[in-house]
């Protein structure tokens, strides 16, 4: 393979990965403002006390 190829396929390799980064800091950003983490924090925090 040429060197033109190489850089395209290790540009392509990281633009893929630059795009699962920011979908999923766009998911976490969500949950977070959605307040669902902390739904999610009291239900294992029962979970817990029951087990107890």
């Amino acid at each position: 393979m040429s060197d033109n190829v190489v850089v395209a396929v290790v540009a392509g390799c990281a633009v893929v990965v630059a795009a699962f980064c920011v979908l999923g800091a766009s998911i976490f950003a969500y949950i977070a403002s959605n307040k669902r983490l902390d739904k999610i924090d009291a239900t294992l925090q029962l979970i817990q006390a029951d087990i107890r």
